[in-house]
């Protein structure tokens, strides 16, 4: 990954997370809780992942990104141990949220989780704008920015020739 396509990617997964926190808040407003809370952690993680990209870092898994911030971004002193903590917090959150039924999450622990993001956010937004990364949100809520696949028309199939 060269420099300039670690930060194009870097670039595109911070708006990623722009839009996924633009998400949580909207779901908060709805009274959506569970999805609130889930997606709050989204939104970190895409800021998370946006950090690695600069390091032409791109881990496949969630402990992957959460084991790679620490080694790459806290035991450099880059990022805080304080900050850092966000990011495992919310993601067991989200494993509540989104896999046990019974979890039952009220307002102000959705309100939580968001402003624990924006904090998370607010501190990888800084260390991206050192690297010349700037994340903007998209317009519309829950519509990820990038481009999907067309559908093909079925092609009907072709008569046999007896």
């Amino acid at each position: 990954m060269t420099p300039e396509n670690a930060r194009s990617n870097a670039g595109e997964e911070a708006k990623l997370g722009q839009d996924t926190l633009a998400e949580a808040q909207h779901l908060l407003g709805e009274g959506f809780y569970k999805g609130a809370v889930s997606r709050a952690y989204y939104a970190a993680y895409h800021y998370a992942r946006a950090l690695l990209f600069l390091k032409g870092l791109d881990p496949k898994t969630h402990q992957g990104v959460i084991q790679l911030l620490g080694l790459h971004f806290v035991k450099t002193g880059i990022l805080t141990p304080i900050k850092a903590d966000i990011l495992p917090r919310l993601e067991t959150l989200r494993g509540l949220s989104d896999y046990h039924a019974e979890a039952d999450f009220k307002k102000a622990d959705a309100e939580q989780a968001i402003r624990d993001t924006q904090e998370f956010l607010d501190e990888c937004s800084k260390i991206l704008t050192r690297h010349g990364v700037h994340a903007r949100a998209s317009n519309s809520v829950g519509r990820s920015r990038r481009k999907r696949p067309r559908a093909r028309a079925r092609q009907r199939p072709r008569p046999r020739r007896r």
